[in-house]
């Protein structure tokens, strides 16, 4: 896939208001799909610095409640795929990858905004707050007519 292409599907990851995210139903494995915020646009500053700050590329965090299904999903089978999308250009990208539940308070901490309490009974210590970090291992971005494949763990440095 060209640079080109790549630049294309990062600048996709920043501007995606939600991602989908799907997890494997652990009954019948089949995929289990449901919409969040895309965490790099609405907290893009815990991207920044310190201790919740990923790494340059496709990684990303999750942020959920400990008591959703997806939790026990992941915990059950960490396989996952991303989807962010602008359907007025209709350009998407796929991103097929693996989670790990985050339990260091620093990085927890980082991503954490008062205006969640609503969400998550207990606020940041209340148990009912859970982090994931997606590690992504294969890509597919499309843009009209024009599917690249690539292998997000090898893309050079991002602006």
């Amino acid at each position: 896939m060209s640079q080109a292409s790549i630049l294309a599907s990062w600048k996709l990851v920043l501007r995606a208001q939600h991602l989908v995210l799907s997890t494997l139903d652990e009954q019948n494995g089949f995929p289990d799909a449901r919409t969040l915020f895309n965490l790099r646009v609405a907290r893009s500053q815990c991207f920044a610095a310190g201790a919740s700050a990923l790494p340059n590329g496709f990684s990303c965090w999750i942020a959920t409640n400990t008591s959703s299904t997806k939790v026990r999903q992941l915990r059950a089978n960490p396989k996952a795929s991303l989807y962010y999308a602008d359907p007025v250009c209709f350009e998407g990208l796929t991103l097929q990858g693996e989670c790990t539940e985050v339990l260091d308070p620093a990085i927890r901490a980082g991503i954490w905004t008062d205006g969640w309490q609503m969400f998550y009974p207990g606020g940041l210590e209340g148990g009912d707050f859970s982090v994931f970090r997606f590690h992504p291992l294969r890509a597919r971005h499309y843009h009209g007519l024009q599917v690249g494949l690539f292998d997000p763990r090898t893309v050079p440095e991002l602006p």
